[in-house]
């Protein structure tokens, strides 16, 4: 059971955020706070609310009777701002300032209270040895969300998180419980090790391309090149002595390792499982596109970089990842601007 006690905060108004926070304060109310230090969504949240569209929106409108949520939360721009020890915190923002949002909210918890990440990558696993196991739970996102306009926020595929299990109190998952259903697992690492491996191609690859990824996984060469890039990501966690998991979930119960290392697994197999990861999370956009739109840097070096770093330290040849991240960082530079014609640049790899 959920303690109605319990002060809850969130980390960042981005699109996971937003959703977050909206179908938080539904149930903590004034007890939940948000630190954004965009101040467009701020004045945004605080001059009309907070809202979050669940269901597809068709010129404007709702359809199908889905829901809309709209909230006013206390919206603060620095941790120092908040004037009550908070009990669990979701820290949404990006890789590349994880490090330093985790240090600055760590003051803010109770004396049991916990941060809780929920990012793409690796990085979480490094946080929690860093800052300690008894205040950093991790937790791996299964749905699709986006910001529409700021403080504006959509759903765009329903799932579960993917949650370790806690030690004390259930604090942290009976909070993810209230956004959407937690699937616990024994083995965190080897959950976020598959999501890298779906983050480091569709992800990667929508930045790429700037297509969304129901349009991603209808091209073949996609499809061949998501494949490449997740056996690098596969062979790499082998001999990192981590052995991937299924994901929760997604239709029918996505099995990674099974996707990846399946050598009696027909291609045309594997490829309409990858379809229907893209199926699912059709209207999604890539958080990666959405950081090269407005100009800042992406995660790339925190995902395929990670594998490639990796690969490296274990002799491991990780070259689809290493062109990938190429790219990436010509897209950052501004030498490339995303398009389907980017595939040209991956002719080596792919027919």
């Amino acid at each position: 059971m959920v303690n109605d006690n319990l002060t809850v905060g969130v980390v960042g108004c981005g699109s996971l955020g937003g959703v977050i926070a909206g179908k938080l304060f539904k149930k903590h109310g004034r007890k939940l706070w948000i630190v954004s230090r965009n101040r467009r969504i701020n004045g945004t949240i605080r001059d009309k609310g907070l809202v979050v569209v669940e269901g597809k929106v068709k010129e404007g409108k709702v359809e199908g009777g889905k829901t809309i949520t709209t909230a006013k939360p206390l919206v603060v721009e620095s941790p120092a701002d908040i004037d009550n020890p908070l009990d669990v915190v979701i820290v949404t923002t990006k890789l590349n300032t994880l490090n330093d949002a985790v240090k600055t909210i760590l003051p803010c918890l109770s004396e049991s209270g916990k941060v809780v990440l929920i990012q793409n990558g690796l990085e979480g696993l490094n946080l929690k040895e860093k800052f300690g196991a008894d205040r950093i739970f991790i937790a791996s996102v299964l749905w699709g969300a986006s910001m529409t306009e700021p403080g504006r926020y959509r759903v765009t595929a329903r799932g579960p998180f993917a949650a370790e299990k806690e030690k004390g109190s259930n604090a942290a998952s009976n909070v993810l419980a209230e956004i959407f259903p937690v699937k616990l697992t024994c083995d965190i690492k080897g959950v976020l090790w598959s999501k890298l491996a779906v983050t480091a191609s569709l992800t990667s690859l929508g930045a790429v391309t700037g297509m969304p990824f129901g349009k991603l996984t209808e091209n073949r060469r996609i499809l061949e090149l998501s494949l490449k890039i997740g056996n690098e990501v596969y062979a790499v966690a082998r001999k990192s002595g981590v052995r991937l998991k299924a994901l929760p979930g997604v239709p029918f119960g996505i099995n990674i390792p099974l996707l990846l290392a399946g050598k009696f697994l027909p291609q045309k197999i594997k490829y309409a499982l990858i379809r229907l990861i893209g199926k699912k999370h059709g209207e999604t956009e890539s958080s990666m596109l959405a950081s090269l739109k407005h100009g800042r840097k992406t995660e790339i070096d925190y995902l395929n970089g990670e594998i490639v770093k990796l690969g490296e330290s274990f002799n491991t040849e990780t070259p689809v990842n290493r062109r990938v991240v190429e790219i990436v960082k010509m897209l950052e530079e501004g030498r490339l601007k995303p398009d389907p014609d980017n595939l040209s640049l991956f002719r080596s790899f792919v027919r």
